[in-house]
């Protein structure tokens, strides 16, 4: 079932992506470093069937958004994030490479990245074992997963009993109980 957010939620992020594009005060927490280079590895579209978001497509803006599990942050696209309990917050790293990488693409990120009606101090970034700029929530390192297929999915939510979506504090995203009920 696809969700359609409405126009609300369509000018929100306009809006947010239009204020960061206005600038963010130096050495912020929230203020991502320059994109590092670029890998082969990362350079190509999702597999078949994935998101259709280009894996080395850098982020501008994330939010939290509903979905069966409640709000779980998403992407400019509204695709869920996920964070994986086999990288470390603390210092952040990514684990994730490889196949590994294509099946839960990083969120890779430019200059800024705006977190649309969240705490931006929350947000900061890792370079990953390719040299690349991941995006980071609570220090967690952020990824997609490939199997999402439309907006507001969760299908990579509890796979392998490693990955989960994201709360806006960069908690694991837990079942609500109106959706745990149905």
């Amino acid at each position: 079932m696809r969700r359609v957010f409405g126009p609300f939620v369509i000018a929100a992020a306009v809006a947010a992506v239009a204020v960061s594009a206005c600038g963010a005060a130096a050495g912020h927490r929230g203020t991502a470093a320059p994109p590092g280079p670029r890998s082969n590895a990362t350079a190509s579209a999702p597999p078949a069937g994935g998101t259709g978001v280009p894996a080395d497509r850098r982020t501008a803006l994330i939010m939290a958004m509903p979905s069966s599990l409640g709000l779980v942050v998403t992407d400019d696209y509204m695709f869920t994030l996920y964070r994986s309990d086999n990288d470390t917050p603390s210092p952040p790293r990514s684990n994730c490479t490889g196949a590994c990488a294509v099946r839960w693409p990083p969120v890779l990120v430019g200059a800024h990245v705006t977190f649309a009606g969240g705490d931006q101090s929350l947000l900061g970034t890792v370079t990953r074992p390719d040299g690349a700029t991941q995006l980071t929530l609570g220090s967690w390192p952020l990824y997609r997963y490939a199997g999402d297929r439309a907006e507001g999915d969760t299908r990579g939510h509890g796979i392998d009993g490693t990955w989960f979506a994201l709360t806006a504090d960069g908690a694991k995203a837990k079942p609500s109980a109106a959706a745990a009920g149905s």
